[in-house]
């Protein structure tokens, strides 16, 4: 199996430099050889599904299927994704009536029912929601996303960054100044223990510092939100 960090920092490039989100997410699918990859972006931060915008790894005869039999107004993931605060499996969601025709004839399809979801919402209360699904056993499954949960929930921040701009939103950078104290002295070349130091703070806070910032500039380590940072003039080196 390939290194978790390896495919964490692939990925994670992969969605930053994908040229569409269209993109990032056939990226996404390939590099965790996953079945597919779904993102929603809702239009709107009032309505629940809101018409919104959607790129998927399905095949297009599959969204013909769905649209056509008013899938979204039943769908459990869909419900749950921009209603919920956490991830969560498929396979834990209370799944009744036109639900459950809806799960029997995507699996049918070849989709597979194992699937995984990361809600994401931002500052302005804008929802999103990354899937990933398989057809693999359910304890396959689970075991598989739990070793990756961590990076893919990065992953999901920077998919919903990435889907804002390529719908028209503008999303600005801002900084807190313990943040850009301590993108100075990573800038410095200082780890987390010596910035902790130098700032008379705990190492763990500064490790969420840090963990923040790279959520912020769309980077999957320090070093390259530092490089970032530098080539947007945020601080100097």
């Amino acid at each position: 199996m390939k290194d978790t960090s390896d495919r964490h920092r692939q990925a994670f490039d992969a969605v930053v430099q994908a040229p569409s989100v269209e993109a990032a997410v056939a990226h996404l699918r390939d590099v965790y050889a996953v079945d597919h990859v779904t993102f929603h972006l809702a239009n709107t931060i009032i309505g629940l599904i809101d018409s919104p915008f959607v790129r998927s790894t399905y095949p297009p005869e599959w969204w013909a299927r769905y649209l056509l039999k008013g899938y979204v107004e039943v769908d459990p993931v869909v419900a749950a994704g921009l209603t919920h605060q956490l991830p969560f499996f498929w396979s834990d969601l209370d799944v009744a009536g036109n639900a459950l025709v809806l799960m029997a004839d995507a699996e049918a399809h070849g989709l597979g029912r194992n699937g995984y979801s990361i809600p994401v919402v931002d500052k302005d209360m804008r929802r999103s929601l990354l899937s990933l699904n398989s057809c693999w056993s359910t304890s396959e499954w689970k075991r598989y996303i739990g070793i990756h949960a961590g990076e893919l929930a990065e992953i999901a921040h920077a998919m919903h960054k990435k889907a804002l701009r390529e719908s028209g939103y503008e999303s600005k950078v801002h900084f807190t100044p313990r943040e850009i104290e301590c993108l100075h002295w990573a800038a410095q070349g200082k780890d987390a223990g010596a910035i902790a130091m130098i700032l008379m703070i705990s190492e763990h806070t500064v490790r969420g510092y840090l963990k923040t910032i790279r959520y912020k500039l769309d980077c999957a380590t320090v070093t390259q939100a530092v490089a970032k940072a530098i080539s947007m003039r945020l601080i100097t080196p």
